[in-house]
């Protein structure tokens, strides 16, 4: 079996050895299914490719979908077709039209307003006709069967297009519980059928509803809504002004504008009495009462009393109540955890339930109790290795994820927890030092700013009396100086070697010695991520230059992007756009003016307008796949619609024209 792997943006397989079987040239590639076969993209072409290395179809589609079942959906040059899992054809590809049921039938549209269907196994379904349902209008499939037209008539087929149930119907609705609800349109009636076509409820019903949970609210002309079982018999006499769907097994019901409950017995659990009911959630349901809202239990028990403003879950066994203003909790067993004293209940990002009272947030575990040990605070960092940074009080200290207070807050300022250094940088009184994590002093403050340790190193700032200002250099996690104070600031970069240093305003590159690697003459500088290699700017114009200082970009433009896994970057000066290697090689000129993206293709390739003709190009490595050439182009499902001497003319992703609809695969 080949592995998909992935190689500077683009894809290729290798054996169970490591050996490219594939080289990576694919701009992409689907892993194999079932039977060894994957969907890849080569140039802007798709084919299909087996998991020997062999292709089945070689890459000269301009779309394809994958295999479903036994068929793939594709598009060879301007029309759609199927082939098989051979490689052949399976429909050839003189189709304008394909859709789609979701569940495996298509019907398909020819240029020569032919209309036809076929499922997903490479079977025609010959039952189906021209005056048969778009099957982009059918629903789902339902129990196995899907509901289509005939003539103006409904009825089922299955999912071989065989007829299940005849179109008979004037409409019908999808099965549940092995029956389905229909309407006769000449009586204004509805009845119920099942999976055979043959009522369960003659169409003598006012209304209906879907069965769930094998029952199903009807209303009967001048008696009312009820409930009947799959055989129609009724467990509930028609009464009701209205019945919901049957939930949890339970039917919220309406009678002279109050609201209760039926149970699948047909007893009344709840009465109507309410204002309003909504269905059974885990058990219980809300209800509403002269304005005010409370919670009952399946036995039509009152767990919350209706006198709340609101009332909703706030976890599997507590409500969250407001009164007023104020919030609070009450149990699912109806015992009041909190009365309401809280401004705010929320459940944040970060799966935290919390709470604001007076000013200060605490946390709710998912029971309604406060926890933390009682802590009241200002603000909660996410947890680092167990520990955040916590604020009470104006101070800042650390917790553990017990909730523990490893530290109590005594700081003025706290610096970011780093997951590879005990120490943390602490700012008390306007002066900075460096305490572990049990809050002592490791570092005593003695600085005006204090960086996080990278690889044991610190960036940290002191007044330097002689100089008048304050200065930023370098210490250990003894705090002993391995750079001295002289620079206006700096940043360790991530290797612990070398750092950005400014002095005078400009920026540069330094070793720990404080050494010029790269002269401070730039507004900003900062690294290129897996090179030795800088951004840098003057004047708001940016360049590329290498750890000696040497310029390898020219500091001319606009902007320069990312590089890429190929080493390659997009830049703009003004409106136009061109693309750089990272050794300073200009592989496009700057001269592009407008870009259009493949709707088939992800975004690493494009059409371009380059010297006022447009072309297709690798974005990764700055090929060009289609010399510009064309005046103007449109993306249509990949087919290029060119303009060539005021002609329109259809092209494929290679720049090939596409004078035949159907080639050979």
């Amino acid at each position: 079996m080949l592995v998909k792997t992935r190689e500077k943006n683009l894809f290729g397989f290798k054996d169970e050895s490591g050996n490219w079987v594939v080289e990576p040239t694919l701009q992409f590639a689907d892993d194999f299914d079932k039977d060894g076969i994957a969907r890849v993209r080569l140039d802007g072409l798709w084919g299909y490719l087996k998991n020997d290395g062999k292709w089945l179809v070689l890459p000269s589609l301009q779309d394809a979908a994958p295999f479903n079942g036994e068929i793939a959906m594709v598009k060879k040059g301007l029309y759609k077709g199927f082939i098989d899992r051979r490689g052949g054809w399976f429909v050839e590809p003189k189709l304008v039209d394909i859709f789609s049921s979701n569940e495996g039938i298509y019907e398909i549209h020819t240029f020569d307003d032919e209309v036809g269907y076929i499922s997903n196994q490479g079977k025609w379904l010959t039952d189906l006709d021209m005056d048969a349902l778009r099957v982009y209008s059918f629903h789902f499939m339902s129990e196995g069967l899907i509901k289509v037209s005939k003539n103006g008539k409904y009825g089922f087929i299955d999912g071989e297009g065989k007829w299940m149930v005849e179109p008979v119907f004037d409409l019908v609705y999808d099965f549940h519980n092995g029956r389905a609800l229909i309407k006769d349109f000449a009586g204004d009636a509805y009845g119920y059928i099942d999976p055979k076509g043959k009522y369960v409820v003659e169409p003598t019903l006012r209304d209906g509803e879907n069965f769930n949970e094998g029952l199903a609210a009807v209303k009967v002309c001048g008696k009312g809504w009820g409930l009947i079982d799959v055989e129609g018999n009724f467990i509930v006499e028609p009464q009701y002004d209205r019945i919901n769907v049957v939930n949890e097994g339970f039917a919220v019901v309406q009678k002279d504008g109050k609201w209760g409950a039926v149970d699948k017995a047909g007893v009344e659990v709840v009465p109507p009495t309410y204002d309003y009911m909504l269905d059974f959630d885990r058990g219980f349901a809300r209800v509403s009462l002269k304005g005010k809202i409370g919670i009952i239990n399946t036995r039509g028990d009152v767990v919350i009393k209706p006198v709340y403003k609101d009332v909703y879950r706030f976890g599997d066994n507590v409500f969250a109540v407001q009164k007023g203003r104020k919030y609070g909790f009450v149990g699912t067993d109806g015992k009041i955890i909190t009365k309401p004293v809280y401004d705010e209940v929320s459940v944040d990002y970060y799966d935290r339930r919390w709470a604001r009272i007076d000013g200060k947030m605490v946390i709710i575990d998912a029971d309604g109790n406060e926890r933390g040990n009682g802590l009241k605070f200002d603000k909660l960092d996410p947890f680092t290795g167990g520990i955040a940074r916590i604020k009470i009080d104006g101070l800042w200290g650390l917790v553990d994820d017990s909730w523990n207070l490893i530290v109590k807050p005594q700081f003025d300022q706290l610096g970011q927890i780093i997951l590879d250094s005990d120490l943390i940088s602490a700012g008390v009184n306007g002066h900075w030092g460096y305490i572990d994590r049990t809050g002592e002093w490791v570092i005593e403050p003695q600085f005006d700013d204090a960086s996080s340790f990278v690889k044991g190193l610190a960036a940290v700032q002191k007044f330097i009396p002689r100089r008048r200002a304050s200065q930023w250099g370098i210490i250990d996690t003894e705090g002993n100086m391995v750079l001295k104070p002289g620079f206006s600031h700096i940043e360790i970069l991530s290797d612990g070697t070398k750092a950005f240093a400014a002095k005078d305003g400009k920026s540069g590159l330094i070793d720990l010695k404080g050494n010029w690697l790269i002269d401070p003459r730039y507004d900003a500088i900062e690294t290129i991520p897996d090179t030795e290699l800088f951004k840098v700017t003057i004047d708001e114009n940016e360049g590329v230059v290498d750890r000696h200082g040497k310029v390898i970009i020219a500091l001319e433009f606009d902007w320069i992007d990312s590089f890429n896994e190929c080493g390659v970057a997009r830049v703009e000066i003004g409106r136009r756009e061109g693309y750089y290697r990272l050794d300073g090689t200009e592989i496009v000129p700057v001269n592009i003016t407008e870009t259009k993206y493949n709707s088939s293709a992800d975004n690493d390739f494009k059409w371009v307008k380059f010297n006022e003709k447009y072309g297709y190009i690798d974005c990764n490595t700055g090929r060009w796949i289609v010399e510009p050439r064309f005046d103007d182009v449109q993306l249509e499902d990949g087919v290029v619609w060119a303009k060539v001497n005021e002609k329109r003319v259809a092209y494929d992703f290679r720049g090939n024209e596409l004078l035949h609809p159907w080639p050979p695969i």
